[in-house]
């Protein structure tokens, strides 16, 4: 029920400056899936705050896997073009945990160039994707 109020909260009042206070706090609650709502909405409505991308690469770094796949989704997805999200989506490919590694590999094969000399090993696991 919690994440679906924050969820409604960020989709509602996204103009009240208590909204992203609030979303930023609830990146830490207790419950997993409130996190996951959190992250989301943070990173798909807030892109342009300074902490969103912070946040998210602190979060795709961590190790709950359900936490991790959705900062990598969102870094793939809305901050793309920054030189680092390939770099740690290359690195949560080689994860020695497999939900984390096919997300990273998702994305990878979703929306970046991959030099086919250098990541041989990388292509040949998006295609058994």
């Amino acid at each position: 029920m919690r994440a679906e109020v924050v969820q409604e909260l960020a989709r509602s009042f996204k103009d009240d400056p208590d909204t992203l206070t609030i979303l930023k706090a609830n990146t830490n609650a207790d419950d997993w899936k409130v996190r996951v709502v959190a992250l989301r909405e943070l990173a798909r409505g807030f892109k342009d705050d300074p902490d969103t991308f912070t946040i998210l690469k602190d979060y795709a770094k961590c190790n709950d896997s359900n936490i991790q796949k959705v900062a990598l989704r969102e870094l793939a997805r809305g901050f793309k073009n920054d030189p680092d999200i390939l770099n740690i989506l290359k690195a949560c490919a080689s994860s020695d945990d497999s939900k984390v590694q096919k997300a990273a590999l998702r994305e990878l094969a979703r929306g970046f160039k991959i030099d086919i000399q250098k990541d041989k090993e990388l292509l040949k696991e998006i295609r058994q994707l």
